[in-house]
């Protein structure tokens, strides 16, 4: 295989250094990303109001549950695609690579004529509003039409990120994040079309993102280029792939579902404005996601390329060093969410005081407790790279989305406060952080390993 001095070495040298080195590039690259969803929903909420505002955020968790389903797929192909590159198997990495975009483009078609088709009644299930649906639907369903490059790219990074390569795809995304905003500015200052021009300007930028990862993957050097009149779905490739990705997928679908449950909490409210506040939270929040996720991403795919080098040593240091980042990035997020709330809020929903003290309550309890969710996804990424993606599912579905739906129908019922509402998420946290160390101790072993790999 050509050495690539894009690429971070993973199963050699220093661990503080590889890891930092991984993450800081992801963390760029996804609030990047992320200000696509910003820009939609500050440039919503200032020119065209509170119902659009509402419509924009609402659809969030429903898009993102369906999505999420096949991203777990592209989890799968880090993990795989890892693994072979640790153990320098490169006909394995040729047809992992070749699978997996396919793959994605198939998984595009499916969720794009999902969404576009049942976009209505799915926000009907959550009971958005009357004065709101107009807005979310056609949001929605523009959204939904653009899961294809969205998909793409998803799965063309993986590819990146499983061999450390995070900084190309950062270029590029800086580029498509200036584009999404002025792109969010012409439509709905200059032509008027509101959450429609949004959704249309972050489907735009999506597709120059996809267009360019895949011109990265065409050019590449090494064993990882792709070749369009290759594409197949490899049997053993698509198993491997879909026996990890798939449990991630559905772990991250029923993340998606909890917070899907939460949105019809605050939606019982009845107010736009607590509705609109919650989404400017949540849209904040979402920064806070962007760092847990680099720093699961990394740990999966540390601990994947040194299990394929056999490097098993390596994998508690991989866990330790990534939870020792979270705990100082946690520390901020408890200043920001404490002490600057409101003013972060009142960013998105300058004139409405209802949403803004919806907002700044939804971070004082569910932002400044974000850190648990942290070090519980760590150990969950070190569990994946090690193939036991069945095992987080079910601990998952039982300690977290259990917990969350458990409060919401019993506590929630009784106290109908947003403050209680709200509680259920770090004490769903709490819990699976609990089931995750405890699974992870036990399968740090190195005989128990040495079984993931036979």
């Amino acid at each position: 295989m050509a050495i690539n001095r894009k690429n971070i070495d993973m199963v050699n040298g220093s661990l503080n250094k590889g890891i930092i080195s991984f993450v800081l590039p992801v963390i760029l690259m996804g609030i990047l990303q992320h200000l696509y969803n910003a820009a939609d929903v500050m440039v919503v909420g200032r020119f065209a109001g509170s119902d659009a505002l509402a419509g924009v955020g609402t659809t969030g968790p429903i898009s993102n549950m369906i999505l999420n389903v096949f991203l777990g797929m592209s989890a799968g192909v880090s993990v795989v695609l890892g693994r072979a590159l640790g153990a320098k198997d490169d006909e394995s990495v040729h047809k992992i690579v070749h699978t997996a975009i396919l793959l994605s483009l198939i998984g595009g078609v499916i969720i794009s004529a999902f969404g576009i088709i049942f976009a209505e009644s799915l926000l009907k299930m959550i009971d958005v509003p009357q004065n709101v649906l107009p807005h979310a639907k056609i949001y929605m369903q523009i959204i939904f039409a653009g899961k294809i490059p969205a998909l793409l790219y998803n799965f063309s990074s993986a590819i990146l990120r499983a061999k450390g390569d995070t900084k190309r795809p950062l270029r590029i995304v800086t580029v498509s994040g200036a584009m999404n905003v002025v792109l969010n500015l012409l439509f709905v200052l200059v032509f008027k079309i509101g959450a429609a021009g949004v959704a249309l300007a972050t489907v735009i930028s999506q597709t120059y993102t996809a267009l360019r990862v895949l011109y990265i993957l065409v050019t590449e050097y090494d064993n990882t280029k792709l070749s369009f009149s290759k594409l197949k779905i490899y049997k053993e490739q698509i198993k491997e792939i879909a026996r990890i990705g798939i449990p991630s997928g559905i772990q991250s679908a029923m993340g998606s579902l909890s917070t899907v449950i939460l949105q019809y909490g605050v939606n019982t409210f009845g107010s736009a404005s607590i509705m609109a506040g919650n989404s400017a939270a949540a849209n904040i929040q979402s920064f806070y996601f962007i760092i847990k996720n680099a720093f699961h991403q990394a740990t999966v795919v540390f601990v994947s390329q040194n299990l394929g080098a056999k490097k098993y040593e390596r994998i508690n240091k991989v866990v330790l060093c990534s939870c020792g980042y979270m705990a100082m990035f946690w520390f901020v997020e408890i200043l920001i969410s404490t002490f600057g709330g409101r003013f972060l809020i009142s960013l998105y929903a300058p004139n409405d005081m209802e949403a803004i003290k919806a907002g700044a309550i939804r971070l004082a309890i569910v932002g400044a407790s974000y850190g648990i969710f942290g070090f519980s996804e760590i150990l969950s990424g070190a569990l994946r790279g090690m193939g036991r993606s069945i095992y987080t599912m079910a601990l998952s579905l039982i300690s977290n989305l259990g917990v969350k739906l458990l409060w919401i129908a019993t506590v929630f019922r009784v106290v109908k406060t947003l403050p209680f509402l709200y509680m259920s998420f770090p004490l769903g946290w709490l819990m699976a952080l609990i089931a995750y160390y405890s699974l992870y101790v036990y399968m740090i072993n190195p005989k128990r390993i040495e079984k993931v790999i036979r």
